[in-house]
Protein backbone atom coordinates (compact mmCIF):
# COMPACT_ATOMS: atom_id res chain seq x y z
CA UNK A 1 0.00 0.00 0.00
CA UNK A 2 1.37 3.39 -1.01
CA UNK A 3 2.12 5.85 1.75
CA UNK A 4 0.28 9.15 1.92
CA UNK A 5 2.25 11.88 0.18
CA UNK A 6 1.18 14.38 2.84
CA UNK A 7 1.63 12.63 6.20
CA UNK A 8 3.67 9.57 5.11
CA UNK A 9 1.24 7.52 7.25
CA UNK A 10 2.73 9.20 10.33
CA UNK A 11 6.08 7.48 9.81
CA UNK A 12 9.62 8.78 9.41
CA UNK A 13 10.66 9.28 5.80
CA UNK A 14 14.07 7.87 6.60
CA UNK A 15 15.13 5.64 9.47
CA UNK A 16 17.92 8.08 10.34
CA UNK A 17 15.52 11.02 10.73
CA UNK A 18 15.29 12.44 14.25
CA UNK A 19 11.51 12.47 14.02
CA UNK A 20 8.65 12.42 11.55
CA UNK A 21 7.84 15.96 10.43
CA UNK A 22 5.58 17.48 7.80
CA UNK A 23 3.46 20.59 7.25
CA UNK A 24 0.22 21.30 5.47
CA UNK A 25 -2.46 23.90 4.78
CA UNK A 26 -6.10 23.28 5.68
CA UNK A 27 -6.92 22.68 2.03
CA UNK A 28 -4.18 20.06 1.65
CA UNK A 29 -5.33 18.15 4.73
CA UNK A 30 -8.99 18.18 3.69
CA UNK A 31 -8.05 16.92 0.22
CA UNK A 32 -5.85 14.12 1.58
CA UNK A 33 -8.43 13.03 4.15
CA UNK A 34 -11.61 13.33 2.09
CA UNK A 35 -10.58 12.74 -1.52
CA UNK A 36 -7.50 10.56 -1.18
CA UNK A 37 -9.01 8.83 1.87
CA UNK A 38 -5.87 8.74 4.03
CA UNK A 39 -6.91 7.37 7.41
CA UNK A 40 -4.13 9.14 9.27
CA UNK A 41 -4.99 12.51 7.71
CA UNK A 42 -8.65 11.90 8.54
CA UNK A 43 -7.69 11.29 12.18
CA UNK A 44 -5.77 14.57 12.25
CA UNK A 45 -8.62 16.45 10.58
CA UNK A 46 -11.24 15.09 12.95
CA UNK A 47 -9.04 16.01 15.91
CA UNK A 48 -8.54 19.56 14.65
CA UNK A 49 -12.25 20.06 14.06
CA UNK A 50 -12.94 19.01 17.67
CA UNK A 51 -10.84 21.95 18.86
CA UNK A 52 -12.71 24.61 16.89
CA UNK A 53 -14.70 27.08 18.95
CA UNK A 54 -16.46 30.39 18.42
CA UNK A 55 -13.11 32.22 18.05
CA UNK A 56 -11.61 30.28 15.13
CA UNK A 57 -12.31 27.89 12.27
CA UNK A 58 -9.67 25.50 10.93
CA UNK A 59 -10.40 26.09 7.24
CA UNK A 60 -11.00 29.85 7.52
CA UNK A 61 -8.48 31.05 10.11
CA UNK A 62 -5.48 28.68 10.02
CA UNK A 63 -2.65 29.45 7.60
CA UNK A 64 -0.29 26.51 8.17
CA UNK A 65 0.09 23.49 10.44
CA UNK A 66 3.46 21.93 11.35
CA UNK A 67 3.31 18.33 12.61
CA UNK A 68 5.95 16.26 14.44
CA UNK A 69 5.97 12.75 15.90
CA UNK A 70 8.21 9.81 16.83
CA UNK A 71 10.92 12.04 18.28
CA UNK A 72 11.42 9.90 21.38
CA UNK A 73 9.68 7.58 23.80
CA UNK A 74 7.64 10.39 25.35
CA UNK A 75 6.87 12.35 22.18
CA UNK A 76 3.41 12.00 20.69
CA UNK A 77 1.88 13.49 17.54
CA UNK A 78 1.95 17.27 18.02
CA UNK A 79 0.56 20.00 15.79
CA UNK A 80 1.56 23.68 15.76
CA UNK A 81 -1.19 25.83 14.25
CA UNK A 82 -0.24 29.19 12.76
CA UNK A 83 -3.13 31.58 12.15
CA UNK A 84 -3.77 34.01 9.32
CA UNK A 85 -3.90 36.92 11.77
CA UNK A 86 -1.45 37.83 14.54
CA UNK A 87 -2.87 35.66 17.31
CA UNK A 88 -0.35 33.34 19.03
CA UNK A 89 0.22 29.86 17.66
CA UNK A 90 -1.76 26.96 19.09
CA UNK A 91 -0.11 23.69 20.08
CA UNK A 92 -2.20 20.50 20.11
CA UNK A 93 -1.14 17.03 21.25
CA UNK A 94 -2.85 13.81 20.21
CA UNK A 95 -3.03 11.12 22.89
CA UNK A 96 -4.80 7.75 23.05
CA UNK A 97 -6.82 6.62 26.01
CA UNK A 98 -5.96 3.10 27.13
CA UNK A 99 -9.12 1.59 25.68
CA UNK A 100 -8.36 3.15 22.28
CA UNK A 101 -5.50 0.70 21.82
CA UNK A 102 -8.06 -2.11 21.67
CA UNK A 103 -10.21 -0.33 19.09
CA UNK A 104 -7.66 0.98 16.57
CA UNK A 105 -4.81 -0.73 14.69
CA UNK A 106 -1.52 -0.24 16.54
CA UNK A 107 0.45 0.37 13.35
CA UNK A 108 -1.66 3.40 12.41
CA UNK A 109 -1.20 5.04 15.79
CA UNK A 110 2.42 4.23 16.54
CA UNK A 111 3.02 8.00 16.41
CA UNK A 112 0.35 8.66 19.05
CA UNK A 113 1.27 7.51 22.51
CA UNK A 114 -1.14 6.40 25.21
CA UNK A 115 -1.75 9.02 27.82
CA UNK A 116 -1.40 8.35 31.51
CA UNK A 117 -4.62 7.90 33.42
CA UNK A 118 -5.84 11.04 35.14
CA UNK A 119 -7.77 11.49 38.35
CA UNK A 120 -10.95 12.41 36.46
CA UNK A 121 -11.62 15.26 38.90
CA UNK A 122 -9.27 17.73 40.62
CA UNK A 123 -10.75 16.98 44.04
CA UNK A 124 -10.34 13.23 43.77
CA UNK A 125 -7.75 11.56 45.99
CA UNK A 126 -5.54 10.96 42.94
CA UNK A 127 -5.85 14.59 41.83
CA UNK A 128 -4.96 15.98 45.25
CA UNK A 129 -2.08 13.52 45.56
CA UNK A 130 -0.66 14.61 42.20
CA UNK A 131 -0.98 18.32 43.02
CA UNK A 132 0.63 18.04 46.45
CA UNK A 133 3.42 15.90 44.98
CA UNK A 134 4.46 18.41 42.31
CA UNK A 135 4.07 21.28 44.79
CA UNK A 136 6.32 19.63 47.37
CA UNK A 137 8.86 18.75 44.67
CA UNK A 138 8.92 22.40 43.60
CA UNK A 139 9.38 23.68 47.15
CA UNK A 140 12.09 21.16 47.92
CA UNK A 141 14.07 20.80 44.71
CA UNK A 142 13.65 23.91 42.55
CA UNK A 143 16.16 26.63 43.37
CA UNK A 144 14.79 28.88 40.62
CA UNK A 145 11.26 28.87 42.05
CA UNK A 146 12.31 29.81 45.56
CA UNK A 147 10.24 28.94 48.58
CA UNK A 148 7.41 31.30 49.49
CA UNK A 149 6.28 29.29 52.46
CA UNK A 150 5.83 32.36 54.67
CA UNK A 151 5.61 35.96 53.48
CA UNK A 152 3.93 39.19 54.52
CA UNK A 153 0.25 38.74 53.75
CA UNK A 154 -1.42 41.29 51.44
CA UNK A 155 -3.41 44.08 53.06
CA UNK A 156 -6.58 42.01 52.67
CA UNK A 157 -7.06 38.28 52.20
CA UNK A 158 -9.95 35.91 52.66
CA UNK A 159 -9.55 33.81 55.79
CA UNK A 160 -11.48 30.55 55.86
CA UNK A 161 -11.75 27.24 57.67
CA UNK A 162 -14.02 24.25 58.00
CA UNK A 163 -16.84 24.59 60.52
CA UNK A 164 -18.12 21.03 60.62
CA UNK A 165 -20.77 19.29 58.52
CA UNK A 166 -18.86 20.30 55.37
CA UNK A 167 -19.55 24.00 56.08
CA UNK A 168 -16.81 26.55 55.40
CA UNK A 169 -16.65 29.95 57.07
CA UNK A 170 -15.18 32.84 55.07
CA UNK A 171 -14.38 36.43 56.01
CA UNK A 172 -12.14 39.30 54.92
CA UNK A 173 -9.02 39.58 57.07
CA UNK A 174 -7.14 42.89 57.09
CA UNK A 175 -3.43 42.65 57.82
CA UNK A 176 -0.64 44.90 59.00
CA UNK A 177 2.71 43.13 58.79
CA UNK A 178 1.19 39.69 59.36
CA UNK A 179 3.24 36.72 58.15
CA UNK A 180 1.76 33.60 56.64
CA UNK A 181 1.08 31.96 53.30
CA UNK A 182 -1.76 32.37 50.87
CA UNK A 183 -2.97 31.22 47.51
CA UNK A 184 -4.10 33.63 44.81
CA UNK A 185 -6.90 33.10 42.31
CA UNK A 186 -6.35 33.80 38.64
CA UNK A 187 -9.70 33.95 36.86
CA UNK A 188 -11.74 35.70 34.21
CA UNK A 189 -14.47 37.97 35.54
CA UNK A 190 -16.73 37.60 32.53
CA UNK A 191 -19.27 40.29 31.69
CA UNK A 192 -20.41 40.75 35.31
CA UNK A 193 -19.23 39.94 38.82
CA UNK A 194 -21.99 39.75 41.42
CA UNK A 195 -19.88 39.12 44.52
CA UNK A 196 -17.58 42.07 45.18
CA UNK A 197 -16.43 44.08 48.15
CA UNK A 198 -17.73 47.64 48.30
CA UNK A 199 -17.48 50.42 50.84
CA UNK A 200 -21.02 49.51 51.94
CA UNK A 201 -20.43 45.80 52.67
CA UNK A 202 -16.77 45.84 53.79
CA UNK A 203 -17.54 45.77 57.52
CA UNK A 204 -20.11 43.03 57.02
CA UNK A 205 -17.68 40.94 54.96
CA UNK A 206 -15.00 41.33 57.64
CA UNK A 207 -17.36 39.40 59.91
CA UNK A 208 -18.59 36.84 57.41
CA UNK A 209 -19.18 36.32 53.71
CA UNK A 210 -22.14 34.00 53.10
CA UNK A 211 -20.97 30.89 51.28
CA UNK A 212 -24.00 30.90 49.00
CA UNK A 213 -23.30 34.51 47.98
CA UNK A 214 -19.97 33.60 46.39
CA UNK A 215 -19.79 32.36 42.78
CA UNK A 216 -18.70 28.79 42.13
CA UNK A 217 -15.21 29.77 41.01
CA UNK A 218 -14.53 31.45 44.37
CA UNK A 219 -15.99 28.50 46.28
CA UNK A 220 -13.95 25.96 44.33
CA UNK A 221 -10.69 27.87 44.82
CA UNK A 222 -11.28 28.02 48.57
CA UNK A 223 -12.06 24.30 48.71
CA UNK A 224 -8.88 23.50 46.80
CA UNK A 225 -6.77 25.80 48.98
CA UNK A 226 -7.95 23.87 52.03
CA UNK A 227 -6.90 20.64 50.32
CA UNK A 228 -3.41 22.12 49.91
CA UNK A 229 -3.30 23.08 53.59
CA UNK A 230 -3.65 26.85 53.01
CA UNK A 231 -6.27 28.94 54.82
CA UNK A 232 -5.87 32.31 53.14
CA UNK A 233 -6.55 33.33 49.55
CA UNK A 234 -6.35 36.59 47.63
CA UNK A 235 -9.20 37.21 45.17
CA UNK A 236 -9.24 40.61 43.48
CA UNK A 237 -13.02 41.05 43.50
CA UNK A 238 -13.18 40.65 47.28
CA UNK A 239 -9.80 41.96 48.45
CA UNK A 240 -10.05 45.31 46.66
CA UNK A 241 -12.86 47.76 47.42
CA UNK A 242 -14.35 47.94 43.96
CA UNK A 243 -16.25 51.24 44.32
CA UNK A 244 -13.37 53.11 45.97
CA UNK A 245 -11.03 54.56 43.28
CA UNK A 246 -8.29 55.32 45.79
CA UNK A 247 -8.31 51.82 47.25
CA UNK A 248 -8.40 50.28 43.78
CA UNK A 249 -5.41 52.35 42.67
CA UNK A 250 -3.39 51.49 45.77
CA UNK A 251 -4.20 47.77 45.86
CA UNK A 252 -4.04 47.15 42.11
CA UNK A 253 -0.54 48.62 42.09
CA UNK A 254 0.47 45.82 44.48
CA UNK A 255 -0.86 43.01 42.31
CA UNK A 256 2.54 42.14 40.85
CA UNK A 257 3.88 41.63 44.39
CA UNK A 258 0.76 39.73 45.43
CA UNK A 259 1.05 37.14 42.68
CA UNK A 260 4.82 36.91 42.92
CA UNK A 261 4.62 36.21 46.68
CA UNK A 262 1.74 33.74 46.51
CA UNK A 263 2.38 30.22 47.76
CA UNK A 264 0.68 28.97 44.62
CA UNK A 265 -1.65 30.64 42.13
CA UNK A 266 -4.81 28.68 41.35
CA UNK A 267 -5.90 29.31 37.77
CA UNK A 268 -9.53 28.67 36.91
CA UNK A 269 -8.47 27.84 33.37
CA UNK A 270 -11.64 25.96 32.44
CA UNK A 271 -13.97 28.77 33.49
CA UNK A 272 -14.99 31.78 31.39
CA UNK A 273 -16.55 33.64 34.34
CA UNK A 274 -17.12 33.53 38.06
CA UNK A 275 -20.10 31.23 37.80
CA UNK A 276 -18.25 28.62 35.73
CA UNK A 277 -16.37 27.18 38.68
CA UNK A 278 -12.91 25.62 38.73
CA UNK A 279 -14.18 22.07 38.47
CA UNK A 280 -16.45 20.33 35.99
CA UNK A 281 -19.73 19.20 37.48
CA UNK A 282 -19.90 16.44 34.87
CA UNK A 283 -17.24 13.80 35.42
CA UNK A 284 -18.02 12.26 32.02
CA UNK A 285 -16.78 15.23 30.02
CA UNK A 286 -14.41 14.85 27.07
CA UNK A 287 -10.85 13.65 27.52
CA UNK A 288 -8.21 16.18 28.55
CA UNK A 289 -7.03 18.53 25.83
CA UNK A 290 -3.41 19.60 25.44
CA UNK A 291 -2.92 23.30 24.73
CA UNK A 292 -0.04 25.67 24.60
CA UNK A 293 -1.30 27.65 27.57
CA UNK A 294 -0.42 31.04 26.12
CA UNK A 295 -2.51 30.22 23.08
CA UNK A 296 -5.60 28.89 24.81
CA UNK A 297 -6.26 32.41 26.11
CA UNK A 298 -8.97 33.55 23.76
CA UNK A 299 -9.27 37.19 22.58
CA UNK A 300 -11.72 37.75 25.44
CA UNK A 301 -9.37 36.35 28.09
CA UNK A 302 -7.95 38.56 30.76
CA UNK A 303 -4.67 40.40 30.34
CA UNK A 304 -4.39 40.15 34.12
CA UNK A 305 -4.39 36.36 33.73
CA UNK A 306 -1.40 36.59 31.38
CA UNK A 307 0.51 38.78 33.80
CA UNK A 308 -0.29 36.46 36.69
CA UNK A 309 1.21 33.48 34.85
CA UNK A 310 4.49 35.27 34.27
CA UNK A 311 4.81 36.70 37.78
CA UNK A 312 3.60 33.76 39.87
CA UNK A 313 6.35 31.35 40.97
CA UNK A 314 3.90 28.44 40.75
CA UNK A 315 0.60 28.09 38.89
CA UNK A 316 -1.81 25.17 39.19
CA UNK A 317 -4.28 25.22 36.31
CA UNK A 318 -7.55 23.54 37.24
CA UNK A 319 -9.01 22.26 33.99
CA UNK A 320 -12.17 20.35 33.22
CA UNK A 321 -10.79 16.87 33.82
CA UNK A 322 -7.15 17.21 34.77
CA UNK A 323 -4.59 19.46 36.40
CA UNK A 324 -1.73 21.34 34.75
CA UNK A 325 1.35 22.56 36.64
CA UNK A 326 3.66 25.45 35.76
CA UNK A 327 6.72 26.72 37.59
CA UNK A 328 10.16 27.97 36.61
CA UNK A 329 11.51 24.42 36.32
CA UNK A 330 8.54 22.34 35.27
CA UNK A 331 5.47 22.48 33.04
CA UNK A 332 3.40 19.35 32.73
CA UNK A 333 -0.08 17.89 32.65
CA UNK A 334 -1.49 15.32 35.02
CA UNK A 335 -1.84 13.00 32.02
CA UNK A 336 1.95 13.05 31.59
CA UNK A 337 2.17 15.52 28.72
CA UNK A 338 4.69 18.33 28.74
CA UNK A 339 2.99 21.69 28.42
CA UNK A 340 4.58 24.16 26.03
CA UNK A 341 4.93 27.77 27.06
CA UNK A 342 5.66 30.49 24.56
CA UNK A 343 9.30 31.50 24.20
CA UNK A 344 8.54 34.99 25.42
CA UNK A 345 6.70 33.77 28.52
CA UNK A 346 9.56 31.46 29.52
CA UNK A 347 12.10 34.19 28.85
CA UNK A 348 10.31 36.83 30.90
CA UNK A 349 9.68 34.46 33.76
CA UNK A 350 13.47 34.22 34.00
CA UNK A 351 13.84 37.99 33.74
CA UNK A 352 11.38 38.36 36.63
CA UNK A 353 13.44 35.81 38.56
CA UNK A 354 16.63 37.80 38.00
CA UNK A 355 14.94 41.06 38.98
CA UNK A 356 13.76 39.50 42.21
CA UNK A 357 16.86 37.43 43.02
CA UNK A 358 19.90 38.93 41.22
CA UNK A 359 22.17 36.47 43.00
CA UNK A 360 20.47 33.62 41.10
CA UNK A 361 22.89 34.24 38.26
CA UNK A 362 25.69 33.33 40.58
CA UNK A 363 23.99 30.06 41.52
CA UNK A 364 24.24 28.57 38.07
CA UNK A 365 20.86 29.71 36.76
CA UNK A 366 21.59 32.22 33.99
CA UNK A 367 18.84 33.58 31.80
CA UNK A 368 18.76 31.94 28.41
CA UNK A 369 17.32 33.41 25.27
CA UNK A 370 14.34 31.66 23.70
CA UNK A 371 16.30 30.83 20.58
CA UNK A 372 18.79 28.55 22.26
CA UNK A 373 19.40 26.46 25.32
CA UNK A 374 22.81 27.99 25.81
CA UNK A 375 23.51 30.62 28.42
CA UNK A 376 23.63 34.13 27.03
CA UNK A 377 24.37 37.50 28.51
CA UNK A 378 21.23 38.25 30.55
CA UNK A 379 21.48 41.96 30.06
CA UNK A 380 21.69 42.05 26.26
CA UNK A 381 19.60 45.16 25.45
CA UNK A 382 18.60 44.16 21.93
CA UNK A 383 17.42 40.70 22.95
CA UNK A 384 15.44 42.02 25.91
CA UNK A 385 13.91 44.79 23.82
CA UNK A 386 12.77 42.29 21.20
CA UNK A 387 11.20 39.98 23.77
CA UNK A 388 9.50 42.89 25.55
CA UNK A 389 7.88 43.90 22.26
CA UNK A 390 6.62 40.32 21.82
CA UNK A 391 5.10 40.43 25.30
CA UNK A 392 3.34 43.73 24.54
CA UNK A 393 1.98 42.24 21.30
CA UNK A 394 0.51 39.29 23.19
CA UNK A 395 -0.99 41.66 25.76
CA UNK A 396 -2.58 43.72 23.00
CA UNK A 397 -4.27 40.63 21.54
CA UNK A 398 -6.08 39.91 24.81
CA UNK A 399 -9.17 41.59 26.18
CA UNK A 400 -10.22 43.16 29.46
CA UNK A 401 -13.44 43.43 31.37
CA UNK A 402 -12.52 47.09 31.93
CA UNK A 403 -10.49 48.78 29.21
CA UNK A 404 -9.02 51.12 31.85
CA UNK A 405 -7.22 48.08 33.34
CA UNK A 406 -4.95 47.72 30.29
CA UNK A 407 -2.01 49.92 31.34
CA UNK A 408 -2.15 48.98 35.05
CA UNK A 409 -2.02 45.32 33.99
CA UNK A 410 1.08 45.88 31.89
CA UNK A 411 2.73 48.16 34.44
CA UNK A 412 2.96 45.36 37.00
CA UNK A 413 5.26 43.34 34.77
CA UNK A 414 7.17 46.45 33.67
CA UNK A 415 7.84 47.46 37.28
CA UNK A 416 8.99 44.00 38.30
CA UNK A 417 11.51 43.81 35.45
CA UNK A 418 12.73 47.41 35.41
CA UNK A 419 15.92 46.59 37.32
CA UNK A 420 16.88 44.27 34.46
CA UNK A 421 15.27 45.94 31.45
CA UNK A 422 15.98 49.52 32.43
CA UNK A 423 14.01 52.44 33.84
CA UNK A 424 10.24 52.10 33.49
CA UNK A 425 8.52 55.32 32.40
CA UNK A 426 4.76 55.70 31.96
CA UNK A 427 2.64 58.65 30.97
Amino acid sequence: MDRCKLCNNLKKKDEDDVRAAFDFTPGQLVESASIKECGSCMTILEGLLCFEDETWSFEDDVRLVYATALGGNDETLSLELYFCDDRPKLLLEFLLKGEDNQEYPAQRFAAIRTRNSTSGHPLSHAGIRWATSVLESCLTDHLMCRSNRHVLLPRRVLAFDRAGDDAITVRIQENDKVWGRYTALSHCWGSTQTCITTSQNLQEFKKSIPWTAMPRTFQDSIIYSLQLGVRHIWIDALCIIQDDPDDWQIESSKMSDIYQNSFVTLAATASKNGQGGCFSLDLDTASPNEYELDSCLSPTSSIMTFQERILSPRVLHICNQELVWECQNRSECECGGHVARSKQTKYFSRVVEKARFPESLDEGHPITTPESNDSDTPGDPREMSDQWHHIVEQYSALGLTKETDRLPALSGLAQRTSSVLGQYVAG
